[in-house]
């Protein structure tokens, strides 16, 4: 920082990267830049050179900037098979589509067959390579149940990367009697963010609460109902339940869940539950989650009930908001002047004037952390005494910062005070 010392602002990143997030930790000390330090996340599968630009400031204001450059090695992506559930009727065959929830990663698919590792107890299961032996992403697998059975059965399959790295699942049939009644489960689950701090920015520690609603639209009562979720770190809430034939329960499950750094940086939250219970024959009846508001409908066990997973998008909104009125009166509500969102824009400046056209607020890194609001008192730079209460009426602010483009914005209108 040279002989005048550091600045008391953090370091910055002035020119972010093209293949990544580069991130400054203020290490909990905003006005000493020293202990600072910048964390960089590649973007998803990318490996190669990247860069980034920051800066730092000594005491006078004096700056210089450096760049960073990156080299990400390329790491071996996994594939990932995801287990499925399939209905059927006694003594017919059904074809399983494995793959439709399964992905090979960023290496590809191998060049040879999906392959059933583990055979059924109580069936068979081929894999079906649809005439492409070297090109595994159209195999499907024909599951057949041995005469006359009926019941739960599952068979364990394989899908391998062009790396040669593998994954399993298992599949779970339920394979239900013709000659009598049938249980059947239908399970929605829906997700909604929850800011716990209140900065209007995604982050770290926010919330996803999620609500089931479990249908028994079978035609027998299921006993002993349970909510599995396999997203870590999932609190699922509820003890288990009983639903007579067209029963419906929208009450008894909920579950919370702590939004990740690694959540933040996907941009989202993808999962998917199950409902377990045993019908009135002793039947183990399950069903995987839908998301109502995915329109994909996908529904691979053919019960007639899609079974998407739930996705919660997590994309801050975009642009900053002010609020045209406050009320600094001490009585802890709408005590001070609030930029919403304006924390992701640290390079700012708030300028506030009476109607005279006398300043009466001057301050940069306006919602930073450190950084007091207005509270309706002058802060003495011009002609009002400092710390001079206000008077009520209507104030004019200019406010300028920088995006998270780096360019440069303009917001200006008024304020009313009242006490």
């Amino acid at each position: 920082f040279g002989g005048d010392g550091p600045s008391d602002t953090p370091i910055s990143v002035v020119l972010n990267p093209e293949n990544g997030t580069a991130t400054v930790n203020q290490n909990g000390t905003p006005e000493d830049p020293t202990d600072d330090t910048i964390e960089y996340t590649p973007a998803t599968d990318f490996f190669g050179t990247d860069e980034f630009t920051y800066q730092i400031c000594d005491a006078d204001g004096d700056c210089d900037t450096a760049i960073v450059t990156i080299d990400i090695q390329n790491q071996d992506d996994q594939p990932m098979a995801v287990d499925d559930l399939v209905a059927l009727d006694e003594d017919t065959t059904t074809t399983i589509e494995v793959l439709i929830n399964d992905s090979f990663g960023g290496d590809g698919p191998s060049d040879t067959p999906i392959s059933v590792v583990l055979n059924p107890e109580n069936g068979t299961a081929t894999v079906n390579q649809n005439g492409t032996p070297e090109d595994p992403t159209d195999d499907t697998i024909e599951y057949t149940p041995t005469t006359d059975f009926f019941g739960t059965d599952e068979f364990t399959y394989q899908i391998c990367d062009a790396d040669g790295d593998c994954d399993t699942a298992i599949v779970t049939i339920n394979v239900t009697t013709t000659n009598g009644l049938t249980g059947n489960l239908n399970l929605i689950k829906e997700g909604v963010y929850l800011d716990v701090n209140k900065d209007c920015i995604i982050g770290p520690g926010d919330v996803i609460e999620y609500k089931f609603i479990v249908e028994n639209n079978g035609e027998l009562d299921i006993e002993n109902i349970m909510i599995e979720d396999p997203l870590p770190g999932l609190e699922i809430y509820g003890d288990p339940i009983n639903l007579e034939a067209g029963e419906k329960d929208e009450f008894s499950f909920t579950a919370k869940y702590i939004i990740t750094e690694s959540d933040v940086l996907a941009k989202q939250v993808i999962n998917q539950a199950k409902a377990l219970g045993v019908d009135t024959t002793g039947n183990i009846i399950c069903d995987l989650s839908d998301d109502p508001s995915n329109l994909e409908n996908i529904d691979p066990d053919e019960d007639g009930d899609p079974e998407d997973p739930t996705i919660v998008v997590l994309k801050d909104q975009e642009g900053i908001i002010i609020y045209e009125s406050f009320s600094p009166n001490g009585d802890g509500t709408n005590d001070e002047f609030v930029i919403k969102r304006l924390k992701k824009y640290p390079k700012n400046h708030l300028q506030i004037f009476n109607r005279w056209g006398v300043k009466v607020f001057d301050k940069d890194q306006y919602e930073q952390n450190g950084v007091e609001r207005f509270k309706g008192f002058s802060d003495g730079r011009v002609t009002i005494e400092r710390g001079k209460y206000l008077p009520v009426g209507t104030y004019y602010y200019m406010l300028n910062y920088i995006d998270e483009t780096g360019n440069s914005q303009i917001s200006s209108g008024q304020v009313y005070l009242v006490r």
